[in-house]
């Protein structure tokens, strides 16, 4: 017999691979089943990297030069001869991956999809600030061509974490 009532599934299993039991629902996908959730994927890069990036770009040692270009904030560098920061921009990255680690654990997950979304379009919009305005954003964020590329690519992970990844399901036991 199968119990009466909602079950909510938190993981992006669909529904059709999972399979009712005495117990009630089980979460876990038929074997052989090679769905993957892309926007806890996505979450979870974004969430680990940002977040230790923008602490390891305060260490001096990792500062590798001064970036000069006109129009970069003062206090700007460029980390590991590469991308152009400063403290707000190091700061942003640690509080983005914090949001990211909150989607992940929140809730089960159910804001995954939402997140991956939200930040593809916000990556996408400070993609094209960061070409259109050059070696800056807003006057207050240095930015160069590889930071233009990096927000591109987390702009396509989160758009694909939340096309590539399936509603939520509800399901009664």
């Amino acid at each position: 017999q199968l119990a009466i009532g909602l079950v909510f599934l938190t993981s992006s299993v669909p529904v059709r691979e999972c399979r009712a039991s005495a117990e009630g629902v089980s979460r876990r996908p038929r074997k052989g089943s090679a769905h993957v959730n892309v926007a806890k994927l996505y979450a979870q890069f974004v969430g680990i990297v940002l977040t230790l990036v923008g602490i390891v770009s305060f260490i001096p040692l990792l500062q590798t030069s001064v970036f000069t270009a006109s129009g970069a904030p003062s206090g700007s560098y460029l980390l590991l001869g590469i991308f152009a920061l400063n403290p707000l921009h190091n700061v942003i990255h640690i509080l983005t991956g914090v949001l990211a680690l909150g989607a992940w654990f929140y809730g089960g997950g159910r804001y995954l999809r939402w997140y991956a979304l939200v930040f593809g379009v916000v990556y996408v919009l400070v993609t094209i600030l960061g070409i259109v305005m050059g070696t800056n954003i807003l006057g207050l964020i240095p930015i160069n061509p590889a930071d233009d590329g990096l927000h591109a690519l987390l702009a396509l992970g989160g758009l694909a974490g939340y096309f590539l990844t399936s509603q939520p399901q509800f399901r009664t036991a």
